[in-house]
This record gives C-alpha cells, structure tokens and sequence, in this order.
C-alpha cells in the first residue's frame, strides 16, 4: 500500500493531443478549447461501462455550474441524492454546491459535451481533466501491463489533482454533513498530505500544456 504513495507513476506525454483517449482506447476526451466561437470546452465518449474511467466519483463545486449536452445515447446522473436520465438532444446543468456524478449504465456508447458557465475557467479545467485523465490511464496502462486486474491508484495523488480545479469529494446522504466532511477530507488528502508532506504536484507537462504548479 504505501509504494502506491512513494513510487511515481511513469507519464505518457499527451499534453499536445487534441483527443485524449481512455480504457485502453474504448473512451475519449476531445478538447476544443483552441476552436474559434466553440460552445463546449470537450466531448467525450463513454463506453456501456459503469466503471469506466470517465464516470467521476460524487463531488460538487463551489464556483460554477456545469452543463452536459447528450448528443448520442443516454446518461444516467446522481444529483443531489436523485437519479437522473438525460436522453440524446437533452442537457442538464448543474450549479454551485449541487453534489453530483454521472456514469454509462446502457448497452451503448454516450457522447456528451460539456461547458462551464464561466469561461475564464475552461483553461484550467481542461489542464483538470487532462491531468486527472492522463493520471488514471497511465495507471491502468501499468496495471495492463503487469497483467493486474487492479490499477494502483494513488488516492492523494489524484486527489491533489482534484483540488486544484475547485472540486470537492462527498458522499450520498445530508449535505449539511456531507458537504463539509468531503471539503475536510478533500483538504487533507489534496493539500495537506499531497503539497506539504509528500510534494506532489497538480499538473504536469506531460499532461498538459497549462502547467501552472
């Protein structure tokens, strides 16, 4: 357990990739943040895998909403403790302090785009997504490798990656508990533990070109 904190994961470097690809190719991140008059910051393809690596944990943010336009098959949302199904040519925003999570639990491929009501933070949050993405499939890419069913996640890691891009871990049940105890816990492991003990950092150039840290 601990050689997941102290060993680093070696990086594949996708930083200059327009289309960033996941679970060994079956999913993908497209960015368009460089396209003139672009309405979405990305679109992604997401396999018929409830655990698929682009399905997020629960979380929310504190600064902006979200929206996700469903262009081809339809996605399951928790928001708020409520299941949600958003089907093709519907969309669904999601807005400060809402705690929410999405995963592909149909037998088709999702393509869903998302946008961020601020657009001063799309920079930033497609260095997240790169980040965090890259992350966990070099990871799984590892595990492949190793022929190991379980990829070695290192959870402050990617948690450090997280708190960078103003979002923040919960869990289902009362949000006047819940919030609180994820943005404490989210502190801790993404701040705490990750920056001032082990010395992680947010973002590498390997992953992404905006590399702030």
């Amino acid at each position: 357990m601990l050689s997941i904190l102290t060993k680093p994961q070696k990086r594949t470097n996708t930083a200059a990739q327009t289309t960033v690809f996941l679970d060994n190719g079956a999913a993908s991140l497209t960015f368009h943040s460089d396209e003139a008059n672009e309405d979405y910051l990305m679109t992604a393809s997401i396999p018929p895998n409830p655990s698929s690596a682009v399905n997020p944990p629960y979380h929310f943010h504190k600064r902006f909403s979200e929206t996700f336009a469903i262009s081809k098959g339809e996605l399951e949302f928790l928001v708020d403790g409520n299941i949600i199904t958003i089907p093709a040519g519907k969309s669904i925003t999601v807005n400060p302090y809402q705690s929410h999570s999405w995963k592909n639990t149909s037998t088709t491929e999702v393509v869903v785009s998302l946008r961020f009501d601020d657009t001063d933070q799309w920079k930033g949050e497609e260095r997240f997504f790169r980040n965090v993405y890259g992350y966990i499939e070099d990871c799984n890419r590892a595990a492949r490798k190793a022929g190991s069913p379980t990829p070695s996640i290192n959870p402050i890691q990617l948690t450090a990656m997280v708190y960078e891009s103003d979002t923040t871990l919960t869990f289902p049940g009362p949000k006047a508990i819940m919030q609180p105890l994820g943005t404490a816990l989210t502190w801790f492991m993404g701040v705490f533990l990750a920056k001032w003990v082990l010395g992680y950092k947010y973002t590498y150039p390997e992953y992404s070109k905006e590399n702030t840290a």
